[in-house]
């Protein structure tokens, strides 16, 4: 433990804090910023479709992730996945939900922030819950210092995510990969896509660990909400919740490019915003919000391990026992007309899974040799991508820890 530490305090004054030049600081702060700014867009949208903050909270970072991903694949199809067309492309999009979703109706949502705010200070959680809150920042923040000042190590991500990760990003689209690893020709790649948005902006892949860390997080906000929805207490909620986010695999994997956090997450936040959807109308469209979603989290957990095909499903049935349930108590059901509008929210659902899932499982991908070195070590020990180069001479599981 003392080496493991002494190593992280050594590296943050060779490559870590001090030796981030000004390119790779300014990359890091548009990310930032570029994120925070997709993740504002969809709670504020979401803000005006439902009273509930925790359901604004996890649904946006939902439909975050899913906007990440969706532009990634849009782009990298046209063969144009370069920084500046990818931040143009999600400003622009992002301006037009604003536009469109939450312009009209601001005033309902400044109203509705100004009840959360009040909500929020009237709140007096107890010394139970600011415990737990304190080990899930702790854990958080060490993993945050251990991938900003430690090059990638762990051999499943240098034998087949970060290589997948590395061919989107050297030939600057979404094609079939060409490599004798059947994991890296087969494997779902969303995880990778959100790995990639963290290596594109930077330049370097200081971050591609921390991929998963946000989602991971809200991952724990919506076990904290699913517990809620149930009747839990709120220390027993919160406990929930912690047990979730402190669980071994899911600290380690908080920096760490395994997909297996990454999909508990994605599969509790889809599981909270089905179950806690109550619209503030009861007028059909509001079931879009609904269908979007979950097929968000339908198309995001299908394509991030081959398992999650199956939580995907479980998905799936969710929603169509919850559309199901809300039409019989507004008694569309009993008509012919209502059994045939229900198809519409399950077809708009059924698109986005397609969309977002369906891409990334390349089980055909099939090729003949690596398409370039993916990682390589500069003098100064940085594991660093060199763009279109290649031929190290190394394989990814040779490189030391």
């Amino acid at each position: 433990m003392l080496d493991f530490l002494k190593a992280i305090w050594n590296a943050m004054f060779h490559f870590g804090f001090l030796g981030s030049d000004l390119r790779t600081w300014a990359g890091m702060l548009l990310l930032v910023t570029l994120s925070g700014v997709i993740w504002i867009t969809w709670f504020l949208w979401l803000a005006g479709q439902s009273q509930n903050l925790l359901f604004a909270v996890v649904g946006s970072g939902l439909l975050c992730m899913a906007q990440i991903i969706a532009t990634e694949l849009g782009v990298g199809l046209a063969r144009a996945l370069y920084g500046p067309v990818l931040a143009a492309t999600n400003l622009g999009l992002a301006a037009g939900i604003f536009f469109a979703g939450v312009w009209p109706v601001r005033t309902k949502i400044l109203r509705r922030q100004k009840e959360w705010l009040a909500h929020l200070r009237s709140a007096r959680p107890s010394r139970f819950v600011w415990a737990l809150l304190l080990l899930v920042a702790l854990a958080a923040a060490r993993s945050v210092v251990q991938a900003f000042s430690l090059p990638p190590r762990e051999w499943d991500a240098l034998v087949y995510h970060f290589p997948i990760m590395a061919f989107i990003y050297q030939a600057h689209a979404v094609e079939p990969i060409i490599s004798p690893g059947i994991r890296t020709t087969t494997y779902p790649f969303n995880g990778e896509l959100l790995a990639l948005w963290n290596l594109i902006f930077a330049g370097v892949d200081k971050l591609v660990d921390l991929a998963a860390l946000p989602g991971i997080l809200i991952g724990a906000l919506a076990v904290y909400g699913i517990a809620r929805h149930w009747g839990a207490t709120r220390n027993g909620a919160a406990a929930g919740a912690a047990v979730f986010a402190l669980a071994p695999t899911m600290v380690i994997q908080q920096v760490s490019a395994h997909g297996d956090a990454l999909m508990a997450s994605v599969f509790a936040m889809g599981v909270y915003c089905i179950l806690a959807f109550v619209p503030d109308r009861t007028a059909e469209v509001q079931e879009y919000v609904l269908a979007v979603l979950a097929g968000t989290a339908i198309g995001l957990i299908a394509a991030i391990k081959y398992a999650g095909l199956f939580y995907a499903a479980g998905l799936a049935i969710l929603f169509m026992v919850k559309l199901a349930v809300r039409r019989s108590h507004l008694g569309s059901l009993a008509s012919q007309r209502g059994q045939a509008r229900i198809a519409y929210p399950i077809l708009v659902a059924a698109v986005l899974a397609l969309a977002l899932g369906g891409l990334p499982l390349p089980s055909q991908y099939r090729g003949v040799q690596e398409p370039s070195c993916t990682l390589q070590r500069s003098p100064r020990g940085l594991h660093h991508l060199q763009g279109g180069e290649g031929n190290c001479g190394a394989h990814y599981d040779e490189y030391p820890s």
